[in-house]
């Protein structure tokens, strides 16, 4: 997970997400020169928000809302003082009711995350705390909550650093099945995900009824909460040569020794817990291929039993590609955790340095 960087280099949703996934509870801390907002977590669920602007206060939402008049508000504002809030003094002098405060903080809420998924700078961190004792909570899930907001962006530059070029090849997330479960999808949506899986995206695009920008918004909520992935075309098709891999026992060497590199890149940067992101990662994908990943457990270098790999492919249906794509899904996986961790231009430096390193081991086997 990142704990302070630029939004140059990432996108709030992306940080959201990888909050949501490590299951932390602490609060985001972002600032665009005077503006601060603030997203409170607990054990990876989005609790709270806070913005240091007028507009974005409870009582300036109710106003708006038509929920209090304007006289209500100046005079209820003054009585404003650290320690009691605009909504506690409204519902004390029974302006409104519970009801009316619990939707409007709701609403409060949400508008102040929606409005920071547009910045393309600016800074973020992660600090984490002990629960917050808050009284009025989101009853939305995370996953919705964030999917929601990158439709509401109008920013491509944000867009494009979640689905990267339109000739990305866009594919399944190895948990596809229980993370589209976590959100609500239109039947527009729906019809997206039905024809997506491994076209590039701007086949997408063009076989889409709505609009080019509404659809890449679409896709960037799904990537973004990894119901959906977004990889280069020549990563795809290395996925798809499983004629090169003629032996499961040469596949598994190949990628145990880019695992095993790729544990060392994220050690380096951001210590020992990343073994412990590995395995997090790993058995995401092992609940896609359970026969292919039976009785393994990744090492601590993030490599896999070479012998119990062999012998599930012995014991199992003898289906090579199924076995390569799934150590294929393990690999994108762990893309995506150097991502979260250190950013996405961080992946694609590791990306091209793996490209290099297979055309290598394959010139080599063919000698």
């Amino acid at each position: 997970m990142i704990y302070k960087g630029s939004l140059k280099i990432t996108t709030l949703p992306e940080i959201l997400h990888s909050i949501c996934m490590s299951e932390a509870t602490g609060m985001l801390v972002l600032q665009l020169y005077n503006i601060k907002k603030k997203i409170y977590f607990e054990d990876g669920k989005i609790l709270f928000a806070y913005s240091n602007l007028k507009r974005d206060s409870l009582g300036d939402v109710l106003l708006r809302e038509g929920i209090i008049t304007l006289e209500q508000y100046v005079e209820t504002s003054k009585k404003v003082v650290a320690g009691l809030r605009h909504g506690q003094i409204l519902l004390r002098e029974k302006i409104i009711d519970l009801k009316e405060l619990i939707q409007a903080v709701q609403k409060q809420v949400q508008s102040i995350i929606f409005s920071v998924f547009d910045w393309s700078e600016g800074s973020f961190e992660f600090i984490k705390s002990e629960k917050r004792k808050e009284s009025i909570k989101l009853n939305i899930t995370s996953s919705n909550l964030i999917f929601s907001g990158v439709k509401r962006i109008e920013d491509w530059q944000v867009l494009e650093k979640v689905i990267g070029s339109l000739d990305n090849v866009i594919v399944k997330a190895p948990n596809f099945n229980n993370k589209i479960g976590e959100i609500k999808v239109s039947p527009e949506e729906t019809d997206i995900l039905s024809f997506s899986n491994g076209k590039k995206v701007r086949e997408i695009l063009r076989k889409s009824l709505l609009k080019n920008f509404d659809t890449a918004r679409i896709l960037a909520g799904f990537i973004t909460i990894d119901v959906l992935r977004s990889v280069k075309q020549e990563t795809y098709k290395l996925s798809m040569l499983t004629g090169d891999f003629s032996e499961v026992s040469f596949a598994v060497k190949l990628f145990n020794s880019i695992f095993e590199e790729l544990f060392l890149y994220l050690s380096k940067r951001i210590g020992t817990i990343s073994g412990n992101i590995l395995v997090r990662y790993f058995n995401e994908v092992e609940a896609e291929y359970p026969e292919v990943f039976k009785n393994i457990s990744p090492g601590v270098s993030g490599k896999i039993n070479e012998d119990i790999f062999k012998l599930n492919f012995v014991n199992g249906n003898k289906n090579e590609k199924v076995f390569i794509e799934a150590l294929f899904s393990l690999l994108t996986s762990y893309f995506r955790a150097i991502e979260e961790s250190l950013g996405r231009k961080e992946r694609e430096l590791f990306e091209d340095k793996i490209k290099k390193k297979i055309n290598k081991m394959f010139s080599e086997r063919k000698k």
